[in-house]
């Protein structure tokens, strides 16, 4: 106690009151939410076909607004393969659900997702392609281009359902309608 507060009066303060709550429980609890969320992605990977070593995880633990810990999962892709970014809401919907089927009580304590590019060698990555490619018309190009060649697919195929000798059948080839 200073010497200032033993003048003036003023009483030391009581010491804290002991914690009726282990302090490794909570610590424990995270570990414990960690090692869920691992076997959860390990798992999915796996009933899904993708390699484990393609996506890693780190999590992060923060505090919410009950001041209870809450973890967010970052999703490391270390393996460049295209059909990931195509499927990637997929993949992370399918986690969600099978993180619920293992803890109910993930909601209060799981805050989402996000992903990081962590790749080794980023030589296989494509560059940005030119501005054209993102615009509304190549899209259009793109689609009509498409179901030409299915419809040319469609005639073929008819054509070669025929014997020979046999009469062509009594329609025009396949026209697309309104896309000129």
């Amino acid at each position: 106690m200073s010497l200032i507060k033993r003048l003036f009066g003023k009483p030391s303060p009581a010491p804290a009151a002991p914690s009726t709550r282990p302090s490794s429980v909570p610590s424990t609890q995270t570990a414990t939410r960690k090692e869920l969320l691992r076997v959860v992605l390990r798992d999915t990977l796996g009933k899904h076909g993708i390699p484990g070593a393609w996506i890693g995880c780190e999590m992060l633990v923060s505090t919410g607004s009950s001041r209870k810990p809450t973890m967010h999962m970052r999703l490391l892709i270390k393996h460049w393969d295209p059909r990931l970014l195509t499927y990637a809401v997929a993949l992370q919907n399918r986690l969600r659900e099978r993180l619920a089927e293992l803890d109910s009580e993930s909601v209060a304590w799981f805050t989402g997702m996000s992903w990081q590019y962590s790749l080794a060698d980023e030589s296989q990555c494509p560059e940005l392609p030119d501005p054209v490619f993102w615009s509304a018309e190549r899209t259009s190009g793109y689609k009509k281009a498409e179901l030409e060649r299915m419809m040319a697919e469609r005639d073929a195929s008819l054509r070669m359902g025929r014997k020979d000798g046999e009469d062509p059948p009594a329609f025009q080839p396949t026209e697309p309608a309104g896309l000129s």
